[in-house]
C-alpha cells in the first residue's frame, strides 16, 4: 500500500470526499489524529489521490453524528472509502498488509458453507438448485473468510464471532435457522481439522472419530449398527433408519443430546453413500433439526472432494471461489456499512427506517464488514418474501406506483345518471306519433273505416262483377 494519512476537521471531511479540497500539509506515513478524531488515508498512487481508508477513534459518535445531520450526503462513509477502527487496524496489521490475493482453500470450508446454505433455507433439501449468492450471507462464509484472510490473527475469529452475535440480537433483522451458538463447536472443529491434509483420510475411521470428538455415545451408535457398516447399500439404508429411530427415541431423554444426535445422522447418511450422494435421506429430520446440514457439511469437507458427488463438487467450487476474492484494505469496500458505522447505528437508533433507508446492493438486505474484508448479508426484517410487510414498504418497494383514481365515486354516480336519462329521451315513445291528415274533409283521420266483411254469397257477385 502506499498511503499518506492527513488529519482534518471534520468540517472540511465532506470537502474532502468529494474531491472539492485536497489536503494543505503532508502527509505522513503513520496515521496521526487531531481533533476530529479521524484520520484519512490517501491513496497517492492514483492521480488524483482519492480518499482509501477513514480511521475513526474514540471519537467516533461525535463525527458520526455530525455528518449525519450537517452532511446527510457523505453519510455513510462507506459509500467513498473503507471505515475501520483504529484498533482494528492496529490489532489486523492492516498497515503492513500485503497480500492481495487468496491461494488454496482447504475443502472443508466450501463444503460448511454449502451446508450451511442449505439448512438455513426454507426450500426443499436441493443441492443443485441453490443459489450461490445465499453463501456471503452465511455465518460460515464470514469465519472462513476471517480464517484465508488472517490466519496468524487469533482473536480474528473471536472478534468476527462477538460481532455476529451482536448483529443477531438486533430485532430489526429476521431469526435464522442456525444462531451463532449452534455453529460455534462446528467452527471450532473445522478450525482444528483444516491443518490436516485430507488426502490422509481413510473414509470410515475418520467419519466415526469425528463423531467420537463430538459425543460418544453417538459414536457407539453408529459403531454398533452392524447395517451402516455393512457392504450392502440396501443394508445400509437399514441400517441409517435404525439410527434415526434410536436417535429420536433418546432426544427426549438426552441420552445422546441435540449435537451428538445431528452429527450421527449427519454420519449416517455420509456412511449410507459412501459419500454426498444420500444427502436427501437427512431431509425428514431437516425440519426439527436443521443444523444437521452444516455437520454434513464439515465432515464431506473433511473427507475431500473423492468423497462427492457432481451437484456438491459444482457447488463448492463455486463457493471456493468466493472465499478466494480478492482483499487490500485500500481497495474500496463491497458491503454497505462497515462495522464502526453500523455499531454507532445501532446503539443510536432503533428504528427499522434507519437501516431500511441505507444505500445497500440488495434491497431487502444490508451487508455489514464485520471485519475488513469480511462481510455477512442479514436480511431486514419483514422484508421475506411471503411475509405481510407494514404499507410504508410497500409502496416504497412496489413495482408499480399506488396511484389515487383520477375521477372522484361521487361524480361517476352522477355520470351515469345522466346517461341513463339521455337513453330514456332516446327510445321511442308510444303514441307520440303524429298521424297523417285526411285528404277530404268527410274521412275521419282518428278513425279509418275498415272494409266490410265479405259474405259467403259475395264471391258470385264479384265475379259477375268482374265477367
Amino acid at each position: 500500500m502506499n498511503l499518506l494519512w492527513y488529519t482534518l476537521e471534520r468540517q472540511e471531511l465532506p470537502q474532502l470526499l468529494m474531491s472539492e479540497i485536497t489536503p494543505s500539509l503532508n502527509g505522513r506515513t503513520t496515521p496521526t489524529f487531531g481533533n476530529s478524531g479521524v484520520a484519512i488515508g490517501m491513496n497517492e498512487s492514483s492521480r488524483p489521490p482519492i480518499a482509501a481508508v477513514t480511521l475513526v477513534g474514540e471519537r467516533k459518535a461525535e463525527l458520526f453524528s455530525w455528518l449525519s445531520t450537517y452532511a446527510e450526503h457523505v453519510f455513510p462513509l462507506t459509500q467513498f472509502c473503507r471505515v475501520c477502527s483504529v484498533e482494528d487496524w492496529t490489532d489486523l496489521k492492516l498497515q503492513t498488509y500485503k497480500e492481495s490475493t487468496i491461494g488454496t482453500v482447504h475443502p472443508i470450508w466450501s463444503s460448511l458453507v454449502l451446508g450451511e446454505m442449505l439448512g438455513q433455507a426454507d426450500a426443499e433439501l436441493d443441492v443443485s438448485g441453490v443459489p450461490l449468492a445465499r453463501a456471503a450471507a452465511c455465518f460460515s462464509f464470514a469465519i472462513a473468510r476471517t480464517s484465508l484472510l488472517y490466519p496468524e490473527q487469533t482473536d480474528a475469529e473471536a472478534t468476527c464471532i462477538k460481532r455476529m452475535e451482536a448483529v443477531e440480537r438486533d430485532s430489526r433483522f429476521t431469526r435464522r435457522h442456525i444462531n451463532v451458538g449452534a455453529l460455534k463447536k462446528i467452527w471450532s472443529t473445522a478450525l482444528t481439522l483444516q491443518e490436516v491434509p485430507h488426502e490422509s483420510f481413510n473414509f470410515l475411521d475418520t467419519v466415526i472419530q469425528i463423531v467420537s470428538a463430538v459425543s460418544k455415545k453417538a459414536a457407539r451408535l453408529l459403531t454398533s449398527n452392524q447395517y451402516l457398516l455393512s457392504d450392502s447399500a440396501e443394508e445400509r439404508v437399514i441400517g441409517f433408519d435404525a439410527v434415526v429411530d434410536t436417535f429420536f427415541g433418546m432426544r427426549n431423554s438426552d441420552a445422546v443430546g441435540r449435537e451428538g444426535g445431528a452429527v450421527a445422522l449427519a454420519a449416517a447418511s455420509l456412511l449410507v453413500g459412501r459419500g454426498t450422494s444420500h444427502i436427501q435421506l437427512l431431509a425428514p429430520a431437516t425440519k426439527a433439526f436443521p443444523e444437521v446440514l452444516v455437520w454434513y457439511g464439515l465432515l464431506a469437507g473433511v473427507l475431500g472432494p473423492r468423497s462427492w458427488d457432481k451437484a456438491w463438487m459444482q457447488k463448492t467450487k463455486g463457493i471456493e471461489k468466493a472465499l478466494r476474492q480478492f482483499f487490500h484494505p485500500d481497495e474500496p469496500v463491497m458491503a454497505d456499512l462497515c462495522w464502526p458505522e453500523y455499531e454507532w447505528l445501532s446503539q443510536t437508533y432503533d428504528s427499522l427506517e434507519v437501516l431500511s433507508t441505507t444505500p445497500k446492493t440488495a434491497l431487502r438486505s444490508l451487508a455489514i464488514e464485520l471485519l475488513p474484508g469480511v462481510d455477512c448479508q442479514f436480511r431486514l426484517i419483514g422484508q421475506e418474501p411471503n411475509s405481510l410487510i407494514n404499507e410504508e414498504l410497500i409502496l416504497m418497494e412496489s413495482p408499480t406506483p399506488v396511484r389515487a383514481p383520477l375521477i372522484a365515486d361521487d361524480t361517476i354516480e352522477l355520470a351515469l345518471d345522466l346517461i341513463t336519462q339521455v337513453q330514456q329521451l332516446l327510445q321511442p315513445q308510444r303514441n307520440t306519433r303524429p298521424t297523417q291528415p285526411a285528404l277530404f274533409d268527410n274521412e275521419s283521420p282518428s278513425k279509418p273505416q275498415r272494409p266490410a266483411r265479405r259474405k259467403s254469397g259475395d264471391k258470385s257477385n264479384k265475379d259477375k262483377t268482374l265477367g
